[in-house]
């Protein structure tokens, strides 16, 4: 049975939810909970930050987490970024992860401090995810020259100014 549909992305379907029921829940996970607006909203800010990291049309991203919500702002992100992105099943052998990282040479590898050092990110830069109920964590690591810093950013309205050269970059992201 042949069926038309719509020739859009999953993330033009959570805006679309967003529109009709903002308050509505959209994912639920080990107790927590986001609505479509708050899910739409740690989306865009995440899939900003990669798009100035260099996420475009065309680019791989890596994301490695735990099935989690971090995993849903992480995947909604990478989409709204224009990128595609690649799952790596924390659950494979290291080596099985390091193959896939190398075969799909993403620029960026979105996962959790916890599963880091099991990961061998090559090239990539890694961006350690720890999207609380308030606090997003970003580590970014692999951008030679500059050595590895940290930046806090608040998934609400505004972020929290840390004395971290690459804050700059992150200026008007909330």
């Amino acid at each position: 049975t042949a069926m038309e549909y719509p020739r859009t992305g999953a993330h033009h379907l959570i805006e679309a939810q967003v529109d009709a029921a903002p308050d509505a829940i959209a994912v639920a996970c080990e107790g927590r909970e986001l609505t479509y607006r708050e899910l739409d909203r740690r989306a865009n800010q995440l899939a900003r930050y990669l798009q100035r990291r260099g996420a475009r049309a065309g680019e791989r991203i890596g994301i490695s987490t735990d099935r989690s919500i971090d995993m849903i702002v992480a995947a909604l992100a990478v989409m709204k970024s224009g990128a595609a992105y690649v799952p790596l099943d924390p659950a494979y052998p290291p080596g099985r992860l390091a193959f896939m990282l190398a075969d799909c040479r993403a620029p960026i590898l979105l996962t959790t401090r916890a599963l880091r050092d099991r990961l061998s990110p090559g090239s990539a830069q890694v961006v350690d995810l720890e999207l609380g109920d308030t606090m997003h964590t970003v580590s970014i690591s692999g951008a030679p020259p500059v050595a590895a810093r940290s930046v806090v950013l608040a998934m609400g309205v505004s972020y929290k100014r840390l004395d971290v050269p690459a804050l700059a970059e992150l200026e008007g992201s909330g």
